[in-house]
């Protein structure tokens, strides 16, 4: 489950700015809602959280600081010796900020342990990183480096040290390495960024994961095949998509030409191919007039289905993966090509604990105002992301407002809209001037 995350210098986030799940005052005996408790109760989580802002405020850049921190946990150790940091994408309208170093901070439950992760680097080297765990919810270091330091180990830590230290490059996290050195007290950690985070972004970004997870749940062994089949399935019909059967075909002409840049890690080259050659089609019933003839016609999903019906079978796959395992599925766009009562379906998979029973999270980014009206969604759930006259991003909660001004029962919805909650558009009609000659 994740707790909260804080970066600096990232994109358009020049300052630091920290998302959080933690619900606020949180106290069991006072209402009904549905939270995910931490350390036997001592405080809670929601599993939902909202960002909105007007376009080009930097509501995407908070979920890929995410995805560009669970990428550096994963595959900083497979750099070469001088390769700069991909993840390094630092904030450039202050020539100050141009070089300077880039801070991500997390903080997790994994395997029923909380752990608080801190990384801050540059171009080419990790600067400082630190992660601290709470086992019996007391605070102890596992390691601490500096660049040019030794690192500091804490009394818990276990395994070879020297060893590490002398396997570790100036641009690879201590994490990564030790892991993949066989480290095993780590591997928890390790483990959490590896299969707890799915990302969608969106659709025009070139990081698409081309519904990658709904082909993956599709190719397991036939046992779990059949039993994700029936689930997407279900999940497609539940949304008023009338759909009898998923079937994948393999067209490998796709790929002959393809080019990749040097720096794509391996994995992520052999997924991107796995999803391009595997071509999805969705078996509809085949009518004659108004009677069924008890047989499917299959429609190229990329080709023959709308957008929305793209989007939700893509969807599918994350939805019911993070549900089943506890993850965290982060989403861009959410609300682009989707009707507002599917949205608000797919936020209610994570708010029932019936379904919900693995502490599944959800983030999304969205332009839907609808979900800001619903008596079930909390202020603390409500992110904005607003941009200053400089170009750069803030991110706050409505929480964040004065009780006394922000009273329960507010119309949340209309306040942002009037512009009380800030992060909407300014637009100013008079300043287009169509002033094209003929």
């Amino acid at each position: 489950m994740l707790i909260d995350f804080t970066f600096e210098n990232y994109l358009s986030f020049k300052d630091k700015a920290t998302i959080s799940l933690v619900v606020p005052g949180w106290k069991e005996p006072e209402h009904t809602r549905y939270v995910l408790e931490v350390e036997r109760g001592k405080y809670a989580l929601s599993p939902f959280a909202a960002i909105y802002g007007q376009n080009a405020a930097g509501k995407s850049n908070v979920i890929k600081a995410l995805m560009d921190f669970v990428n550096l946990v994963l595959y900083s150790h497979t750099l070469g010796i001088d390769a700069p940091i991909p993840s390094y994408k630092p904030y450039k309208l202050d020539i100050s900020r141009q070089s300077a170093p880039i801070l991500f901070e997390t903080e997790f439950i994994a395997e029923g342990i909380r752990y608080l992760l801190n990384v801050i680097f540059d171009r080419n080297s990790i600067l400082q990183e630190e992660l601290v765990y709470y086992p019996q919810g007391r605070r102890a270091l596992l390691y601490s480096r500096k660049k040019g330091e030794s690192i500091r180990f804490g009394t818990g830590f276990k395994g070879t040290k020297k060893g590490l230290e002398q396997f570790l490059r100036p641009n690879a996290l201590f994490l990564s390495t030790a892991v993949n050195l066989s480290n095993e007290q780590l591997r928890p950690v390790y483990k959490y960024f590896q299969t707890k985070y799915r990302f969608h972004v969106a659709m025009d970004s070139s990081e698409h994961p081309i519904m990658g997870t709904t082909l993956t749940l599709l190719a397991e062994d036939p046992i779990k095949r059949e039993g994700y089949k029936k689930a997407i399935l279900s999940f497609l019909n539940a949304a008023d998509i009338s759909v009898k059967d998923v079937v994948i075909r393999k067209d490998e002409t796709l790929i002959k030409n393809i080019v990749f840049p040097p720096d794509i890690p391996q994995q992520v080259k052999d997924k991107f191919i796995e999803n391009l050659v595997n071509r999805p089609f969705l078996g509809h019933t085949l009518y004659k007039g108004a009677e069924s003839m008890g047989e499917n016609v299959l429609f190229d999903l990329g080709k023959e289905e709308s957008g929305g019906t793209i989007k939700m079978y893509e969807l599918a796959g994350e939805v019911i993966e993070s549900l089943k395992s506890g993850g965290v599925l982060l989403i861009d766009e959410f609300s682009s090509g989707l009707h507002p009562q599917l949205c608000e379906f797919i936020v209610g998979l994570f708010r029932d604990r019936s379904i919900n029973t693995k502490g599944a999270q959800l983030i999304v980014t969205s332009h839907d105002t609808n979900l800001m009206a619903r008596d079930d969604i909390y202020r603390d759930e409500l992110w904005l992301v607003d941009r200053d006259s400089h170009g750069t991003s803030e991110l706050y909660s409505i929480n964040d407002f004065s009780k006394d001004e922000v009273r329960k029962g507010t119309n949340l919805e209309k306040w942002y809209l009037d512009g009380r909650f800030k992060a909407v558009p300014s637009i100013d009609p008079s300043a287009f001037k169509l002033e094209v000659s003929d």
